[in-house]
């Protein structure tokens, strides 16, 4: 595995325990994807969360995921089966699982799509009562 030279800051992001909530607001070029390679890594090893099951991420661009998929292929193989998508992606898959009908949203906007599918995920991401199925057991979120 490759290992890479981390600022104390990236380092308490990395080393964070895995039940918490954390917010990196950094610009381009700061080093906010290794960090979430790093971060993913240390989840996988210390805390034993599943590369296919418990883990997601989220992005906003096809290029972004392209990137994060690259980072995680080159580290190990155990990595590549986390699942890294973009948001309107994972929207459509959801979505779909719970039965909305696509035809219905030929009409949508971007964000009325995005919306559609938060609307669902939010009572499950903030522990109320809702059955989570659509959320397959993932454990933790990541965004880029």
């Amino acid at each position: 595995m490759m290992e890479y030279d981390l600022t104390p800051e990236q380092r308490e992001i990395v080393d964070a325990p895995a039940d918490a909530r954390i917010v990196v607001s950094a610009g381009p070029g700061t080093g906010k994807t290794t960090v979430l390679v790093e971060r993913l890594k240390k989840l996988v090893k210390r805390d034993k969360l599943a590369p296919g099951n418990d883990l997601l991420v989220l992005s906003f661009s096809r290029a972004a995921v392209r990137e994060i998929k690259n980072r995680l292929q080159s580290e190990s193989g155990y990595l590549d089966y986390i699942d890294v998508r973009t948001f309107d992606s994972f929207a459509s898959i959801l979505l779909d699982e719970i039965g909305i009908n696509i035809n219905e949203m030929k009409d949508w906007d971007y964000d009325d799509f995005i919306n559609a599918a938060a609307f669902r995920v939010l009572p499950i991401l903030t522990n109320s009562p809702l059955e989570d199925d659509c959320m397959y057991g993932i454990k933790h979120v990541l965004i880029d």
